[in-house]
């Protein structure tokens, strides 16, 4: 699947994202090396989100990931700054012929990537 020229042209940034590798028994997470580019748009911008066990949460940010599979919410995100947020939500949005973009709402960086 391809994307319209117009949808990228709203996407001046990138995002990478790394899988989730493993999960410890203390919680400890590892995330893969090799991470993969999106085009994307990022707004710093208040929102609330509904968390999947029914909490609300606000979030300071929203992140457009031009992805045409499925993300998940247990990977990784580095924005365009060098910071890792926490994730609080990301919706895989399908269009007639599939998926076709995906939306990470995120909260405050708990790391930068140097």
């Amino acid at each position: 699947m391809t994307f319209e020229a117009e949808f990228l042209s709203l996407m001046p940034s990138t995002v990478t994202v790394y899988p989730l590798a493993s999960r410890n028994a203390d919680g400890h997470t590892t995330f893969g090396t090799t991470g993969v580019t999106y085009r994307a748009r990022v707004a710093y911008v208040p929102h609330t989100v509904h968390l999947a066990d029914g909490r609300i949460q606000a979030s300071e940010g929203i992140a457009w990931l031009a992805s045409t599979t499925p993300l998940s919410i247990q990977s990784k995100y580095v924005l365009p700054d060098g910071s890792v947020p926490i994730v609080y939500a990301v919706e895989n949005i399908p269009d007639q012929d599939g998926q076709h973009h995906s939306k990470v709402f995120f909260g405050s960086q708990r790391a930068t990537i140097r």
